[in-house]
């Protein structure tokens, strides 16, 4: 079905730090003199839905063509992964067609960046879980935390609202938001790893902590650590 994301490789001796893995994974520190370190991944939104996928029109898009999506005639995953880094967010409409059953929203936060001045890593995104309500034709306010990139840059939060007001629904603290998973840290100054996205800073019934970013090595020509895995279902990252 889907995986939380793997924290990308440290640099080794003058190589660059590798990305995180979708979703949500810490970027690699960067090796001495290496070119960079590595970007995070961005999180996810994933809408876990029990309805057959072929009664559903326009199914394409409830299965994306990188081979996130998957479905049977059980369960249907949706995927909600567009990024804006400095936008508002988005509104996700459910489908008139969707029965008013509930639904599991499971969110991962975005990946922090590993840190170009030393070779600590980033930490990966934390995990959230809600089972709701959703009503057909209602729209949804959301937001996907994006990576971490520059220089040891955090990861985005990504959260879900129960209503379609930016005014209630514009941080993954605010008064509607019913699903929340804070995004990794980058990687510090120093050599050492970023955390990853804190538990206690998301909402839901089940949440996981990102996993820690690794550290690098402080003398020349050391590696740059790994970055840090994001939670998900099975645990913490």
């Amino acid at each position: 079905s889907y995986g939380a994301g793997s924290g990308g490789d440290g640099g080794n001796d003058n190589g660059r730090g590798r990305d995180g893995g979708k979703y949500g994974g810490g970027g690699g520190g960067k090796a001495d003199d290496g070119s960079r370190a590595g970007y995070g991944a961005p999180g996810i939104i994933i809408i876990v839905y029990n309805q057959d996928l072929s009664t559903i029109p326009d199914a394409e898009i409830y299965a994306s063509a990188e081979g996130y999506g998957a479905s049977n005639d059980e369960i249907t995953y949706h995927y909600l992964t567009d990024v804006e880094p400095y936008g508002y967010g988005h509104l996700f409409t459910v489908p008139e067609n969707w029965s008013p059953l509930g639904v599991t929203l499971e969110v991962i936060g975005g990946g922090g960046a590993g840190n170009n001045n030393a070779e600590g890593a980033g930490g990966g995104g934390a995990y959230s879980k809600k089972s709701l309500l959703l009503t057909p034709g209602a729209s949804y306010w959301y937001r996907v935390g994006y990576g971490g990139f520059a220089n040891g840059g955090g990861g985005g939060s990504t959260w879900f609202c129960d209503n379609n007001l930016y005014s209630t629904c514009d941080n993954s603290q605010d008064t509607d938001v019913v699903v929340a998973a804070a995004g990794g840290n980058g990687g510090n100054d120093g050599a050492s790893g970023g955390n990853g996205g804190d538990l206690l800073e998301g909402t839901g019934d089940v949440r996981k902590s990102g996993g820690t970013g690794g550290n690098g090595g402080n003398t020349d020509n050391d590696g740059g650590g790994g970055g840090g895995g994001a939670a998900g279902p099975g645990g913490s990252g």
